[in-house]
């Protein structure tokens, strides 16, 4: 017993090394997720080959959620206390980058080349819109402005599209636009709501929902 305790003992000091440098953190297999600790949530990372984690936030009280790894895993990207912040992937240098704790700014996302992060948020009334801001936190804007409420924004993978969630129809629905907010277009025609969706494969410049295909390079497919 005493043996298996040494041996995860060395393990966890070979993660924390790791951790301390950055250059070869970002060479790993890695997880960031969410975990409650007492009272609260805070930002984990997971080297999945060991299965060692390790607490990146600490914060008493307050709740670290949605987080998301930058595309040069260096940072991450996360919602606390009813704001954006990001932090390097060793857990130094917290910065907040949003500061309007009267409302919430949650759901943030990089753009691929990692220059631009989109999040949802309520600061424009009563309900929630599409923000897109620089990585830095400087110069957010409305981009979605909808009636109703905008969520889940996820980058295409050449950072021209943007798709998200909406209850603008009272069902939440799937719905995709420009990254400048234009060309809004509905994807899904559920009976039941629709959220978080994820982008993946080849982009696309347009969307026709009624024949469900997408100009010159796939199909969308049918919920039907």
């Amino acid at each position: 017993m005493q043996g298996r305790q040494k041996f995860s003992f060395i393990i966890l000091m070979a993660f924390s090394i790791i951790l301390s440098n950055k250059g070869v953190l970002a060479q790993q297999a890695l997880v960031v997720y969410s975990s409650y600790v007492k009272d609260n949530m805070d930002i984990f990372i997971m080297d999945v080959e060991t299965g060692i984690e390790h607490n990146l936030t600490s914060n008493r009280f307050i709740n670290d959620i949605d987080s998301e790894i930058s595309p040069d895993r260096q940072k991450i990207v996360y919602s606390k206390n009813l704001d954006i912040y990001v932090i390097d992937i060793d857990g130094k240098n917290e910065r907040r980058l949003t500061h309007n704790s009267n409302v919430p700014d949650q759901y943030p996302s990089w753009s691929p080349d990692g220059k631009k992060i989109a999040f949802a948020s309520g600061r424009s009334g009563s309900n929630m819109e599409i923000f897109v801001m620089n990585a830095d936190g400087s110069n957010p804007k409305n981009i979605s402005d909808s009636y109703g409420n905008d969520m889940d924004p996820s980058w295409t993978d050449d950072g021209e599209m943007i798709v998200f969630a909406s209850g603008r129809n009272w069902t939440d629905e799937i719905y995709i636009m420009r990254a400048d907010g234009s060309g809004q277009t509905k994807l899904t025609h559920g009976q039941y709501h629709s959220r978080s969706p994820s982008w993946f494969g080849l982009s696309i410049t347009s969307v026709n929902p009624a024949e469900k295909t997408a100009t010159t390079w796939g199909h969308i497919k049918s919920n039907d």
